[in-house]
């Protein structure tokens, strides 16, 4: 699966309108008249996202020219994506993809649902196909989407929860400068605040833009 100037458009295009909630979802999202920051919605860029779908496209989907994957271009994404959010089951989507293409593997029909749900979540579902050092991933392995995310994060706080009041000034560079903490960014939402490197660095995630149309759906 070469990719041309064309492809990396469409890619562009579907990654905008599946972050802004399009055709796979009842409506399309409106920005907000301000930002949770303030900001004006014009201030929102989305080519973070865009960038994270096409790593992932090409990371899952690219890779051995779409052999290990049973969703071939990315409005193809559309049935299984609108699929998760049906509620469909994990077991359900497979048996819909299978049906669709009886000539696609098993595990080429179980990437295409991980791939989906990383795009949706922004959480690393599934090892990636001879990836040579796989980072933390997610395994979903049934029922909902969407039941499996809200069991994922239900997860009873080790730390109190008292309010700490900081300073409007405060921001993620300020760990570096007060606590001698590096800061680095991850596109994994599930690995937010994770402490690395033996607890030298914390990644912080950083896709504005995605937060910011979660917070209206």
């Amino acid at each position: 699966m070469s990719h041309t100037s064309t492809d990396s458009e469409l890619i562009d295009a579907h990654a905008l309108e599946l972050l802004r909630g399009g055709s796979c979802t009842q409506g399309q999202s409106i920005p907000r008249k301000r930002l949770f920051n303030g900001d004006q919605p014009t201030q929102l860029a989305h080519d973070a996202f865009a960038e994270y779908y096409r790593q992932q496209w090409n990371l899952i989907a690219g890779h051995g020219d779409g052999q290990y994957v049973a969703t071939q271009t990315p409005k193809d994404m559309d049935r299984v994506i609108e699929r998760i959010r049906q509620g469909g089951t994990r077991g359900a989507i497979l048996s819909d993809l299978r049906l669709t293409d009886p000539n696609a593997s098993e595990e080429a029909c179980l990437n295409s649902i991980n791939l989906a749900a990383r795009l949706i979540t922004m959480m690393k579902f599934g090892v990636v196909k001879h990836q040579a050092v796989p980072r933390r991933h997610i395994h979903w392995d049934a029922g909902p989407l969407s039941n499996f995310v809200k069991d994922y994060w239900n997860v009873p706080p080790v730390l109190g929860c008292e309010p700490v009041r900081l300073p409007k000034s405060f921001n993620a560079w300020s760990v570096e400068m007060v606590g001698g903490i590096q800061v680095g960014f991850t596109d994994n939402i599930a690995d937010h605040l994770l402490l690395v490197e033996d607890d030298s660095k914390v990644l912080i995630f950083h896709h504005a833009s995605f937060l910011e149309y979660q917070i209206q759906r």
